[in-house]
């Protein structure tokens, strides 16, 4: 008896939800996306509109969809998917790698932008501190990470306690922790890293991996961020995506 009423308020279920995700916008014609602050992926210019590569595509991806008016949504990094998951924005376009763990909680696009982790330090590297790949715990090897990252978990797995991993809630306060010594190293996506290294070539340097690392310091995959019930806007996103950014032949499948 339980499992036929289970059965028919299932069948009900499925009788009724209909997927809006995508007629909805379309109706209002607004987009709403939410980004974090981080360099390069998202910035604000002088007007207060988001630039940066994880936003430069959504005018176009959003005219194709037929939507004619974007409002961003700025909020943490930390705060990303609990915002969508909310209901505070439709898309998230940001520094969010595609990871097991995040599409517990939510969708992803095709893979769009390929990183890795890097370790940038004071220039000359007086510590003498090594790449991404061979950091492991040090009496005295303090890390900078973002909040929440893959990097905070990946380290945290190599043995860095809390003592020696500093998370920060975003790239801004990873460089400013850096420059006024309160870690020794901060390890960022390998594009947020040659941006700060490019605004401060003097200051700081990247340590480069070693040659045929490429196995220790694996490409991760950045990708737009979905509401797991928003089926038909995400299957529509990629179809667009497609279009204006086809994947790299060397970007993983992550279904349909």
């Amino acid at each position: 008896m339980a499992l036929a009423v289970l059965l028919s308020l299932a069948a009900a279920w499925g009788f009724t939800y209909r997927d809006d995700s995508l007629v909805r916008p379309q109706k209002s014609g607004v987009l709403r996306v939410g980004y974090s602050i981080g360099e390069p992926f998202a910035e604000v210019d002088a007007a207060g509109v988001p630039h940066g590569i994880a936003v430069d595509t959504i005018p176009v991806l959003a005219r194709a969809l037929g939507l004619t008016r974007i409002e961003w949504v700025q909020t943490s990094y930390a705060e990303l998917i609990p915002d969508l998951l909310d209901r505070r924005f439709d898309v998230i376009a940001a520094q969010l790698i595609i990871l097991p763990e995040r599409q517990r909680w939510a969708r992803f696009s095709d893979p769009v932008t390929p990183v890795r982790y890097d370790v940038l330090v004071p220039a000359g590297n007086p510590a003498r501190i090594g790449p991404y790949s061979q950091l492991v715990p040090g009496a005295d090897l303090t890390v900078a990470v973002v909040h929440e990252s893959k990097a905070a978990a990946e380290l945290g797995a190599r043995g860095f306690t809390q003592a020696l991993l500093m998370e920060v809630p975003d790239s801004d306060s990873g460089e400013a922790a850096l420059r006024v010594g309160a870690v020794r190293a901060l390890v960022l996506t390998d594009r947020a890293l040659q941006a700060i290294s490019n605004r401060h070539p003097t200051e700081f340097q990247i340590v480069a991996e070693p040659e045929g690392s490429a196995g220790l310091n694996p490409t991760a995959w950045m990708a737009y961020v979905f509401r797991p019930e928003d089926d038909a806007l995400r299957r529509a996103w990629n179809d667009a995506l497609r279009h204006v950014a086809p994947a790299s032949p060397t970007a993983p499948g992550i279904g349909p």
